[in-house]
């Protein structure tokens, strides 16, 4: 498992689906967070991470996705924060 959190907003990611080029693919923990947009008819609940193995305490950029494999253009840019396992809290 692994928290990122910022200032405004934080999210549990629960599984590693893949790494590739130096980026990986999160699902979220279903129980613990999920982001809707357009009310509500979208939930956002994967994420790519970059870099794809961060380290406790490191800044890592946040992309969230509908699916793994959504195109590009269904990408929602969350921004910055800083990664922390589940043994390290």
């Amino acid at each position: 498992m692994l928290n990122i959190y910022s200032s405004k907003w934080g999210v549990v990611l629960d599984k590693q689906l893949g790494t590739q080029q130096g980026v990986s693919i999160w699902e979220f923990h279903r129980a613990a967070s999920s982001v809707c947009r357009a009310q509500g008819r979208r939930t956002y609940r994967y994420a790519r991470i970059k870099p794809a193995e961060p380290k406790d305490g490191q800044e890592v950029e946040v992309t969230l996705m509908l699916t793994p494999t959504s195109p590009e253009a269904d990408w929602l840019e969350l921004g910055v924060a800083t990664a922390r396992t589940i043994d390290s809290i």
